[in-house]
């Protein structure tokens, strides 16, 4: 028995260094790596913002074309939260390959964009507002290059190629007030989803504290514009009366009044047959924009 627990510790001496060598390159560098990094985007958006000052001109116009009162305003979507986790493995000393994926968010919610038409011959006050969010989870392969892979200082370079799980939605409300009102309120939810390729790379710097963990710095450039969206929809009256749908997400632009307004809604099918519409097409939430993060590095 004291002879096979010999003989079992000696196999162990023997196998752990090796095992720990294999999670190394030729340098003595880690091979294996994994990074968490958060913080904040900018995004293009798209569609969604051309929509929503298409709305506030068209009613701004309509409230002034009738003499009615109007007040406030909107704010176009494109900050919000960016986030990262990566695995990396190294094929040589400065190569590595990279598999992560992410979470990117963009909203508004509605103290952002509020309007409100007052229309004095009815004694009645509409005021309108509007929550939106958009997010997407990437699943992203890619290389990163290592500059200075030795020292406490490093910078790396990163691109990666993927695929965006998107969703989207849309909260709009009227709320009434005044003697003769039609109903109290309205509301309107749209609810969206998705996906498409993209790709993404970035510049990095890296401050390694020891041989394990490092603090990490990366500005990232995306490119991911996803169409093609199956969006459930419902509406509901504050008297009782409700309806629900589903459909895609179009845009286009509508003719009112000599003006053509580039609009976008949910149809069942794009409206290519109506007169009073052009340049119809699938609408597009614009994820591509930039990051700026920060997180940490841990190497094995």
């Amino acid at each position: 028995m004291n002879r096979q627990k010999c003989v079992l510790v000696v196999g162990l001496l023997l196998i752990l260094p090796q095992a720990s060598l294999s999670s190394e390159d030729s340098l003595g560098q880690p091979r294996f790596n994994f990074k968490i990094v958060a913080g904040i985007n900018r995004l293009t958006v798209g569609d969604y913002n051309t929509n929503m000052s298409t709305q506030y001109d068209a009613r701004k116009a309509y409230a002034a074309r009738n003499g009615y009162g109007f007040s406030g305003g909107y704010e176009l979507t494109h900050l919000g939260l960016d986030l990262e986790a990566e695995a990396s493995f190294s094929l040589v000393p400065r190569l590595a390959v990279v598999l992560g994926t992410g979470y990117i968010r963009a909203g508004k919610g509605p103290e952002a964009n509020q309007q409100t038409v007052e229309y004095p011959a009815y004694q009645v006050t509409s005021k309108f507002s509007w929550d939106m969010n958009m997010h997407a989870v990437p699943v992203l392969l890619g290389f990163r290059i290592d500059i200075l892979p030795e020292g406490k200082i490093g910078f790396f370079l990163k691109a990666c190629f993927g695929y965006f799980f998107a969703k989207y939605s849309i909260i709009s409300r009227e709320d009434q007030s005044g003697s003769n009102r039609g109903y109290d309120w309205y509301s309107y939810e749209e609810d969206g989803r998705s996906g498409g390729f993209g790709f993404q790379g970035g510049l990095g710097f890296e401050y390694r504290l020891n041989r394990i963990l490092a603090f990490v710095i990366e500005g990232c450039g995306r490119y991911a514009k996803i169409d093609g969206f199956k969006v459930d929809y419902k509406d509901a009256y504050s008297y009782g009366l409700s309806r629900s749908g589903s459909g895609g997400l179009y845009f286009y632009e509508y003719f009112d009044r000599n003006t053509w307004y580039p609009t976008m809604s949910v149809r069942k099918d794009s409206p290519t047959n109506d007169p009073n519409v052009r340049n119809s097409r699938q609408a597009v939430f614009d994820f591509s924009g930039f990051a700026l993060r920060a997180g940490i590095k841990i190497s094995l």
